[in-house]
This record gives structure tokens, C-alpha cells and sequence, in this order.
């Protein structure tokens, strides 16, 4: 058992991560080299016509490579920390493997499907897609190396290593609140950081002035809205983070953020919209004695929190939906009113009064939840804690 969970922990190092990620440019470098030479002839046509640079001096080509620069630093921070900095910590880990999966999703997999064309005369790679695969190497390599750097100077720096509060909420800039705000999703301005370099991606906030990388996702066309629009106010000397509006897990990389939200958008296994569930009673259990035994108060805290973030998240819907089911009520009204009379029968007063009064009832606890809906949903929580109480007392005293 100690050789698998060795084995285990050895898989989630940084180094490996590091050297999976030179392995994918390997391969797709190997993958470019079969496209050139499936199309050889034509492309020795194009050098010889018009004049194009030979494969040796092809800018794709080079751009298929870790770089120097993460080696020499791999082999520092081996030399003056050994195997502590070759593990690594998770900060860097979570980083490099985001790295890692767009360098398969972003560079490998459009290069193989060039690669494994059956007509020659579409392996030619267009200048959107060599732009695109350039900038996303160039992007893979700077994100790499800072990952790496900013590990080595945590590690040289001796301190008492601390778990992180529990993150109850965020702070968003403003900025991408404004464009959060935005229900007609607008387009908007920003400055580059390298206007002269087209491979940079990087893009600056016109009020907090950070560097967002914006990466490219296959599966989110709108990419770069996103990402502004999920920054977080950054702090002195922080680089840009984003954040999740449904569960606050923030994210130092943005193809990490693009991925997570990726995968909440298709609704797949790793969303964390996803509820946890017990497949079993001893996992039920676990859990019960895990977390029913807790402090009152950090459960009371969280369960406030949770909840005010839940209405937050529904606060923007209300007013519209309040207003269409006010409007869809009388008009579904005045309808049935002209189809009895239409018929010749006469309504009901007292059986309208009712339905009246009761909405008139459902209206004013929207309000009541609308002006403080922590205190309600509260309240709720606590009628339906009492009355599974009163239920698991009924239930062990009929089996008594």
C-alpha cells in the first residue's frame, strides 16, 4: 500500500508535470514535421515561387519547444533545494497542470488532426491556426517559467506554512463588475501589453492596470469576456487571479479558470455545480460524524454565507420574474373570466376571492424574501431541521 501512495505522490510532482509538458511539445513537434513532409513538394513549390523560408527557419517549428530558460531553472531549484523543490507545492502544481492541458488541447490535438489528413492538400497549415498554436507555446513557456520562479522564491523564503480561511466570498474589480452588468454584452476596449508582439496575449485592465493573460479556449468562444469579467481586485505585487461566481475557487492561471468554467458550462463530472452522493451508509456516516459534530457557530457562519450567496446568485432574476408572473396572473385571469362569461356561466366570486387573497399572500413573501432573505431562508431552515427532528423521533420510537 506505502508503494502506491509513493507511486501516487511521485505522479502529482511538479517535475513530472514540467516533463509531460516538454514530452506533449515532442510530440507535436514530431506531428508538424509529418504535415511538412506530406506536403514537401508543394512546400518546395512555395519556396521556390514566391519565395517562402525553408522548414529549418519555420517560426511553428521553433515555437515547439520548453525552452532553455525552465530547464536552468528546473536545475536550480534542484541544486539548492533537491527533491523538495522537484515536488513542489500545489500552488505551482495546479498551475503547470492547466500548462499541461492546453499544450494537449490547444497544440497537440490541432496539429495531429493536420497531421492525419487524408488529403495532402489540406495539411497546409493556415495563418489563424499557426497563430493561434505560436501564441499558445509562447504562452505555455511564460506561464511555466513564473510558476517555477515564483516556487523557488517560496521555498527559499523560511515560514510558518499556514492553511488559508475558508473563502466565503470574493472581490471582483470593478471593472469586471461593470462588465458583468452588462446584459447586452457589449464589446470593450483594452490596451495589449506588447502592442508590436502578435504572439503576446497578454491585455491590460484599464482600472486596476494587471496583466490578463487572455488564453484561448476551444470549447469558449467567448474566452476573453470571461476572463475579464472574472478577475478579482488584485493586491500589491499579486499577479491577476479569477474566480468562480458559483463556488469562490479562485485561480492563478487563466486556461485553468477557462476550463473550470468549461467544464461547469457541459455540465460534466468535474463541475462544481455537482452535488456530493453517498453510495453507501458508511460513507453516509463519515460524513454525518464528520460534519453534524462541528462547532455551531463555524456551521452557523458557513450556512449563512452559503445561503446569502445562493440568493445573490438568484437576486438578478427575481425582479423579472416577479413582474412576469404578476402580469401572466391578471392577464390568465381576465381571460377566464371572459371564457365563463363567453359560456354563459357566472363565476365564482368567493372561489376568485380565495385565489386572489392567496396571491396576494405568495406577492408579499416574495417581498419578504426579496428585502431580507437570509432572515427567511433561515427561518425555513430551521422549521425543516424541527420537523426532521420530530420526524427521527417518531421514526425511532415506532421502531422501539
Amino acid at each position: 500500500m506505502s508503494n502506491t501512495s509513493d507511486a501516487w505522490e511521485k505522479d502529482n510532482w511538479t517535475a513530472f508535470a514540467v516533463w509531460d509538458i516538454d514530452r506533449t511539445f515532442q510530440q507535436s513537434y514530431d506531428a508538424y514535421k509529418q504535415v511538412v513532409k506530406k506536403n514537401k513538394k508543394i512546400r518546395h513549390r512555395l519556396v521556390e515561387c514566391f519565395g517562402l523560408r525553408p522548414t529549418e527557419d519555420d517560426e511553428l517549428a521553433k515555437s515547439l519547444t520548453l525552452g532553455r530558460k525552465i530547464h536552468d531553472i528546473m536545475e536550480t531549484g534542484r541544486n539548492a533545494l533537491g527533491s523538495r523543490f522537484e515536488k513542489g507545492d500545489s500552488t505551482c502544481h495546479a498551475i503547470i497542470s492547466a500548462q499541461l492541458l492546453r499544450t494537449h488541447q490547444e497544440i497537440l490535438i490541432p496539429i495531429l488532426d493536420y497531421s492525419l489528413a487524408p488529403n495532402p492538400s489540406k495539411t497546409i497549415f493556415p495563418d489563424t491556426l499557426k497563430t493561434a498554436i505560436i501564441t499558445a507555446a509562447k504562452s505555455v513557456r511564460r506561464t511555466t517559467l513564473h510558476a517555477l520562479r515564483a516556487q523557488l522564491d517560496r521555498m527559499r523564503t523560511w515560514h510558518l506554512s499556514l492553511l488559508p480561511l475558508p473563502r466565503l466570498s470574493v472581490t471582483f474589480c470593478p471593472y469586471a463588475a461593470a462588465i458583468q452588468k452588462d446584459s447586452r454584452k457589449r464589446p470593450f476596449v483594452t490596451k495589449k501589453v506588447k502592442p508590436h508582439d502578435r504572439y503576446d496575449e497578454r491585455e491590460i485592465c484599464p482600472h486596476c492596470y494587471i496583466h490578463i493573460a487572455v488564453s484561448a479556449h476551444s470549447g469558449l468562444p467567448d474566452a476573453r469576456r470571461i476572463l475579464f469579467q472574472s478577475h478579482l481586485q488584485p493586491q500589491l505585487g499579486q499577479d491577476a487571479k479569477f474566480a468562480c461566481e458559483s463556488c469562490y475557487k479562485e485561480f492563478d492561471s487563466s486556461y485553468g479558470f477557462l476550463d473550470h468554467v468549461f467544464q461547469r458550462e457541459i455540465g460534466s463530472e468535474r463541475s462544481c455545480l455537482k452535488r456530493w452522493t453517498f453510495s453507501s451508509p458508511d460513507l453516509h456516516q463519515v460524513y454525518r460524524s464528520s460534519y453534524v459534530g462541528s462547532e455551531k457557530t463555524v456551521v452557523e457562519a458557513c450556512l449563512k454565507k452559503c445561503l446569502s450567496r445562493e440568493v445573490r446568485r438568484m437576486k438578478t432574476l427575481s425582479k423579472m420574474e416577479l413582474e412576469d408572473e404578476k402580469k401572466g396572473y391578471y392577464s390568465l385571469s381576465s381571460k377566464a373570466l371572459s371564457s365563463r362569461t363567453l359560456v354563459g356561466s357566472v363565476p365564482e366570486e368567493k372561489d376568485w376571492d380565495i385565489e386572489i387573497q392567496e396571491r396576494e399572500r405568495y406577492l408579499k413573501q416574495r417581498r419578504r424574501v426579496e428585502r431580507d432573505p437570509t432572515s427567511f431562508l433561515f427561518s425555513s431552515v430551521r422549521s425543516s431541521v424541527r420537523s426532521g427532528i420530530h420526524g427521527l423521533g417518531r421514526e425511532s420510537y415506532s421502531r422501539g
